[in-house]
């Protein structure tokens, strides 16, 4: 593939400035938040994945999720700027391995990008230079082509199966060796689809110090992996070769078959070598939606890599000004923001209010995520904060974002607090959190973003299509966590029976805050009363943006008759606070109970450490319950 690189740093500082978003900007990204290095098309139901898995002969595990349990010592993205550029480092301690993983967006000229190929560069090397070095690496990069919600068991994969004709020309010396000293092996693989979203032109390149004797290099295609069971294939693999084998012990990256089954809907490249004879390692992939050949001798992005740091860094000090004492930091807290965005499908169990349980029709969701161990799915409060990070360095990319969640709300205005969608997604989640409840509300926190970005879309569409949709949210807010009194509020799906001395409040975000001991219809909640005072008011202006002038009246005298009975009802003149009103009792018998249990991984040592919990309390009466702060 031939590019243009003059101009390419003023060409990737400004080729989004436009208001309108084209979908194909965002055809594809790192989108699949909650693997270390995920790629996803951001197309529903048929989509295209690809991703990283490695493994060393040191351990007897494959890195492929963002786990905890991995114990890396460190992972993020350094920079990305949510569309055409992402830079990460892995620091995995444990296998002595640095892995700087990039994805990328051809230029193909000065101010423009591919939108139907992308690129990635998997560079490895030795974390440290005095510890001691596995006796091999495995790298693997798998290309899936997945449908629906991936679940392995859905009807779709079949017409995926019996749709594909691959093609592979296997691995050979480069075509052109690189003109750094580097030894270069590359090989290709072909999908040619009745399904078009699943045709594609993949050319990988291994650039490496070492003699090609030492570099392994295969492939494998099979009909029942994909992104949801690869790692778990992977290991059943090598644990039927160990057997095979009589060996002792498993190793964890098993060798390849260099066969591609007929119906198969992922391909998995191997590339494995010798650490202490081969250094440098660094795997380049070119995918193209495109299936003819490439003739282009390298597919190194290298060189443009200055290009994309510097337009990155320029547009972060153009929308966050600050000393460079804190620019790394700041530009780590926004890579790691908007390279968290990912793309979900798939269907909501939910609760209705009379109990009945149902399944929701499959729909996608394009957002930013907590965390991408932890929580890797959108949240519905914590995503209008996740916007006002991203509104100044990219506001169409927040645009494209709310649009997707408000995009989600059904006929009464309901969304669902917690986005479990799709296989991947649901297997991060206990049984017990999957249902979501059709009568728990979370901060309308999107509205924040909303306010933010009114200067950005007035006069628009997307506008005009949000106003509806804003107005039933709210009024959805109003009827359905209605307090006992008019103009209150109350948070359901508190439980008395949750087993903490105070029960969370999961609905309102703040989760343990101490709240009255007994939940009940009596309850008042200050910081919902708070939360549709803004709501209210941020209604008022959105009225007064699209020339609703009786709207935005009407939504400003509820903004201050709200809080004139916030001030009525839960102002303590005393004490100069706000509280939450509800049953409350300090009365009960504390117990010991282990709250915490660490364990030492080198001696085995375990500590436990006690804290003091409550029974339910006795008695109680009703009393105010303050918000400090407020």
């Amino acid at each position: 593939m031939h590019v243009a690189t003059a101009g390419l740093l003023a060409g990737l500082a400004c080729a989004h400035a436009a208001s309108e978003i084209e979908d194909g900007a965002l055809r594809w990204g790192t989108y699949h938040s909650g693997l270390y290095f995920g790629i996803r098309s951001r197309t529903s139901p048929y989509h295209v994945s690809a991703g990283l898995l490695w493994a060393t002969s040191s351990e007897s595990s494959l890195r492929h999720e963002c786990l905890e349990s991995d114990r890396l010592e460190q992972y993020g993205w350094r920079e990305h700027d949510g569309r055409t550029y992402g830079r990460q480092s892995i620091r995995d301690q444990h296998n002595n391995l640095l892995l700087d993983t990039t994805f990328l967006k051809p230029p193909t000229s000065p101010t423009t990008f591919a939108t139907r190929s992308w690129a990635a560069r998997i560079a490895t090397s030795q974390l440290r230079a005095d510890d001691a070095l596995p006796a091999l690496n495995s790298l693997y990069f798998y290309i899936d082509l997945g449908c629906e919600d991936d679940s392995p068991q859905h009807p779709c994969r079949r017409d995926t199966q019996q749709g594909a004709t691959w093609t592979v020309r296997p691995p050979t010396p480069c075509r052109q060796q690189p003109s750094d000293g580097k030894s270069c092996v590359e090989m290709e693989l072909i999908s040619e689809h009745a399904n078009d979203q699943f045709s594609f032109h993949a050319r990988y390149q291994v650039h490496f110090h070492g003699s090609a004797s030492d570099m392994d290099m295969a492939y494998h295609g099979d009909s029942s992996w994909s992104v949801v069971n690869i790692k778990k294939a992977l290991e059943d693999l090598a644990s039927r070769q160990a057997i095979d084998d009589a060996s002792p012990q498993v190793d964890p990256s098993p060798q390849l078959s260099n066969r591609i089954a007929p119906s198969s809907t992922l391909a998995v490249v191997l590339v494995r070598y010798p650490p202490s004879r081969v250094q440098d390692v660094t795997l380049h992939l070119l995918y193209d939606e495109q299936v003819e050949a490439d003739t282009s001798p390298v597919v190194v992005f290298d060189s443009l890599l200055p290009s994309f740091h510097a337009a990155f860094t320029t547009k972060f000090a153009a929308a966050f000004p600050t000393t460079s004492a804190f620019s790394a930091v700041g530009q780590a807290a926004l890579s790691n923001l908007i390279g968290g965005i990912g793309y979900f499908y798939g269907s909501t169990v939910l609760q209705e209010a009379d109990g009945a349980v149902g399944v929701t029709p499959a729909r996608s969701l394009f957002t930013a995520v907590p965390s991408r161990s932890f929580f890797p799915r959108g949240f519905l409060w914590d995503e209008g904060f996740h916007q006002l990070g991203i509104i100044p360095f990219d506001p169409d990319v927040a645009v494209q974002v709310v649009d997707s969640w408000l995009n989600l709300m059904d006929g009464d205005g309901y969304i669902s607090r917690e986005q479990i969608r799709g296989t991947l997604a649901e297997a991060r989640v206990p049984a017990e959190f999957i249902t979501q409840f059709t009568t728990h509300a979370n901060p309308p926190t999107l509205l924040l973003s909303v306010d933010k970005l009114l200067s950005h879309i007035v006069g628009t569409p997307i506008l005009d299509s949000w106003w509806p949709k804003l107005q039933r949210w709210f009024e959805w807010y109003r009827r359905t966590q209605a307090g006992p009194e008019p103009n209150t509020f109350r948070w359901r799906g508190r439980d008395v029976h949750d087993g903490k001395l105070m029960p969370n409040t999961l609905s309102s975000g703040l989760d343990d805050y101490p709240r009255a001991s007994h939940p009940s219809e009596d309850e008042r909640h200050v910081d919902l009363a708070a939360w549709m005072i803004k709501g209210s008011a941020v209604l008022a202006k959105v009225a007064k943006a699209v020339g609703d002038d009786a709207k935005a009246s009407s939504y400003d005298s509820l903004s201050l008759s709200f809080l004139s009975t916030m001030d009525k009802l839960h102002w303590d003149t005393a004490t100069s606070l706000y509280f939450d009103y509800g049953l409350h009792s300090d009365d009960g018998i504390f117990e010991d109970h282990i709250v915490i249990r660490c364990q030492n991984p080198s001696t085995g040592d375990r500590h436990a450490t006690t804290g003091a919990l409550a029974p339910i309390p006795n008695s109680s009466t009703l009393s105010a319950m303050a918000m400090e702060g407020s």
